[in-house]
């Protein structure tokens, strides 16, 4: 299944992307990265990552599911 997940490096995003590769979904997570994605894994070829927020995400139709995840809101 091919899933998009935005807030992806959040805490919660972060702790179940490793399951859903595990289990042999495609995973494009979205997140602004303020804090980096360190927690995702870095070499698998069923993830990718883009920089961005839940309002970019809404340009992103070719999937099989959304999973959504607060992100913090942007500064004003």
């Amino acid at each position: 299944m091919r899933l998009l997940i935005p807030g992806s490096c959040g805490y919660i995003g972060s702790a179940l992307i490793p399951h859903l590769l595990a289990d042999g979904h495609h995973v494009t997570g979205i997140d602004p990265q303020w804090f980096g994605n360190g927690y995702l894994p870095q070499d698998n070829g069923h993830l990718s990552v883009i920089r961005g927020t839940t309002l970019n995400a809404m340009k992103y139709r070719d999937f099989d599911a959304e999973v959504r995840f607060p992100d913090l809101a942007e500064p004003s």
